[in-house]
Formats: structure tokens, C-alpha cells, sequence
């Protein structure tokens, strides 16, 4: 059973919390915006239209190389667009959450999503080994949810590394740092 999996290891694999349909208005949603965002840099390097996963990426490193901060508000941003919201809200996922933490679904709080766009020249917005729980102090009663938005992930492409059953420790850092 999973919620037996998700108490032994702090963590399971949900699949199909977004539909086909979901997705797509995520990508259409995040190029809009960044056409938005593009039109209001004043640089004749960012002409032209992004029109799909291919020119975001390309905008994403053309933005990077321009101005890193630009790249940082934009992922911060997109947190605020009503399709990432959506996914926050989700049926299937605040049933799964539900189940979880065994708690009705309509006592179950959500919090504003975080955006982070992973560039693979760049190690800047990379998540290091940490801790979140000292972070979020009422991580005990929470579920994390982490998903790739444009492109899927595996192995081969940069998947997240958890410690499995680490959520049963406690840990005096948030960042680990080697020999300390």
C-alpha cells in the first residue's frame, strides 16, 4: 500500500496528477507569460515569439546570459499564474494528500507553489542536499510535492536524490556541508 511506503520511506511516486489536457495549458499558460515578460526587456536580442518548449528553453538560457535576475523574478513570477495554482489545488492531489496525512480533505492547507527553472549550464538554482523539514517548522504534518513542468525527468536527465526514511530523523542544518 503506498501510505504504508510513504511512512517507511517519506516518500511515493503519484502518477497522472495532471492530465494531458492539464499540461498543455501549464506550457500555453508559461509561454504566454514569457512573451509578456520578453516584450518588456529592452534588448534587441529578445525579438521574435516563443511559440513552444523549444524557444522557452532558448529564452530561458538568452535570459540567463542577459541578466540573472531577470530569470530569478520571472521563476518567481510564474508561481503566481492561475494554471500553477491549479495544479496546488488539485483534486487528485489534495485526495492523495488526504489520504496521507489522514486528515479530510477540507482541512487540508496548501501553500504558494515555487517555481525553480534549472538551466543545465547553470548550478544557481540547483537544490543542494538539505533539510527542509527545519525550514517548514509543521513539516511533520505536510506533504511535499515536487514535478517537472516542461520537461519530464528521469535518471538520465536530473532527478531529485532523496534520503529514504530521513523524514523519521532530526537534523541541525538546513544545507549539509560536508565534514561539519
Amino acid at each position: 500500500m503506498e501510505i504504508n511506503s510513504f511512512q517507511k520511506n517519506g516518500i511515493i511516486n503519484i502518477k497522472n496528477i495532471l492530465s494531458t489536457k492539464d499540461k498543455k495549458k501549464i506550457q500555453e499558460s508559461i509561454i504566454s507569460f514569457a512573451n509578456l515578460f520578453k516584450n518588456k526587456i529592452k534588448n534587441k536580442s529578445f525579438t521574435g515569439k516563443i511559440r513552444n518548449i523549444r524557444d522557452l528553453n532558448n529564452f530561458f538560457i538568452k535570459l540567463e546570459k542577459y541578466n540573472k535576475m531577470y530569470l530569478w523574478n520571472f521563476q518567481q513570477h510564474l508561481s503566481n499564474l492561475k494554471s500553477i495554482n491549479d495544479i496546488i489545488h488539485n483534486d487528485k492531489l489534495i485526495s492523495e494528500a488526504s489520504k496521507i496525512l489522514d486528515v479530510k480533505k477540507e482541512n487540508i492547507l496548501t501553500q504558494k507553489g515555487l517555481i525553480l527553472i534549472n538551466l543545465p549550464s547553470s548550478y544557481r538554482n540547483l537544490y543542494k542536499w538539505h533539510n527542509a523539514k527545519n525550514f517548514y517548522q509543521k513539516r511533520n504534518n505536510s506533504v511535499g510535492v515536487w514535478l517537472p513542468l516542461i520537461n519530464d525527468k528521469s535518471s538520465k536527465n536530473g532527478t531529485m536524490r532523496i534520503a529514504y526514511g530521513s523524514h523519521k530523523k532530526e537534523y541541525p542544518f538546513i544545507k549539509y556541508q560536508k565534514n561539519k
